[in-house]
């Protein structure tokens, strides 16, 4: 699903466009020539997906906060479950994407589909998939916040370096309460707040270790960010002289309804920072960082989450005002080649990277990669 993982990207070359598959709306495309290019890969895609919309349509369910334009196949999976199993995991082969009517299915799995040149070359990631389609379908049937409640932490950080740790002494490991996918998808929801406790912990002595109040700015926000806000109290937990976070989120892509259901934006405190006076407050803004970073507060820390600064050049201007800042800025990359891409950008625009390597709290949903359907990759993978 190349246009979920980069909208506004053409699904063969990349390039930048606006222009959608004719039929469908979902996938883009620069050109004609691509158009006809990726023709073959896509038609039983196309198919299925405009099946939904007409389900979409047709449905008694409130859809006017949807823009059917621009509607992703998660975002649809929120409101219907028609056609989920095959707009996630559309049948075609893993290694060509071809969509011929002879594929062989994975015994296995039975989410990966090889047709007859590339049965030697079955190779895919089984586990993942399961575990990918589990979650997909447990978002399409339950809220999409988990029930969550934080009860304080203990601050050494050796009891939270990876998550196997940080889950255990969370309770989540022992006894085994929760399923593989909704393990999958508390990892997610707090990845971002952990992103930034990770990051204070490892980066080295600064004022930000001494102050209490921080405003941090999430770039490039979208859904699943603003569902993440009420995990933010984590940082308190982890960072006990935060006393309070003021947190302020724009995207071309977040969407007034993203931020207006208070089930996902009413943030409860534990007890224990109530007691102790601490508060969470945040914003949104609809746009590109660089035309509405002046009607938020000035940042401590800004966040990028999955940047993918080589493949839009809609990032420079917004790069050029996060170094004339000069501050603290977390950019997540979602794998190697996006990971060493955005660190050459960003070297090469004059910054200085303080911390490089994988991030032990990375998102824990797999998503199948659009070009290589047997493979998956995890969001912020990589911390820059």
């Amino acid at each position: 699903f190349a246009s979920g993982v980069y909208p506004e990207r053409c699904a063969v070359c990349h390039t930048s466009t606006q222009e959608t598959c004719s039929h469908c709306k979902s996938i883009y495309y620069c050109s004609t020539k691509c158009s006809q290019t990726d023709h073959r890969f896509h038609v039983n895609l196309c198919h299925q997906w405009q099946k939904l919309k007409q389900k979409l349509l047709k449905s008694k369910d409130d859809l006017s906060h949807f823009d059917l334009q621009r509607e992703t196949a998660w975002e649809a999976m929120k409101t219907h479950d028609a056609g989920l199993y095959e707009l996630t995991f559309h049948k075609a082969c893993c290694v060509c994407r071809s969509t011929i009517t002879n594929l062989k299915e994975c015994p296995e799995c039975g989410l990966a589909w090889f047709c007859p040149d590339h049965e030697n070359d079955s190779i895919h990631d089984c586990e993942d998939l399961t575990l990918a389609w589990d979650c997909e379908r447990l978002m399409s049937t339950t809220k999409h916040r988990p029930e969550y409640t934080v009860p304080p932490l203990l601050n050494a950080p050796s009891q939270w370096k990876s998550w196997n740790d940080f889950l255990y002494h969370r309770g989540y490991r022992s006894p085994y309460i929760l399923s593989p996918a909704k393990i999958a998808i508390t990892q997610e929801f707090l990845s971002l707040a952990l992103s930034i406790a990770y990051t204070l912990a490892e980066i080295p002595p600064s004022p930000l270790h001494q102050q209490s109040n921080l405003n941090i700015h999430v770039i490039g926000a979208r859904f699943n960010e603003v569902v993440s806000i009420a995990a933010c109290e984590e940082i308190f937990h982890l960072h006990p002289h935060v006393k309070s976070l003021r947190i302020s989120m724009c995207g071309p892509d977040l969407l007034s309804a993203d931020f207006e259901d208070p089930e996902y934006t009413n943030i409860a405190l534990c007890d224990a920072c109530i007691a102790s006076g601490r508060s969470i407050n945040f914003d949104f803004q609809e746009g590109l960082y660089h035309d509405v970073v002046k009607r938020f507060p000035r940042p401590d820390i800004a966040l990028a989450l999955n940047a993918g600064f080589f493949l839009y050049p809609s990032w420079m201007p917004t790069i050029k005002k996060l170094l004339d800042w000069g501050g603290l800025v977390i950019i997540t990359a979602k794998d190697d080649d996006d990971y060493k891409s955005d660190s050459q950008i960003i070297e090469k625009a004059g910054g200085r990277i303080m911390l490089s390597s994988e991030f032990p709290f990375h998102g824990g949903i797999p998503r199948r990669m659009p070009q290589k359907l047997g493979k998956t990759f995890r969001y912020s993978r990589y911390i820059i």
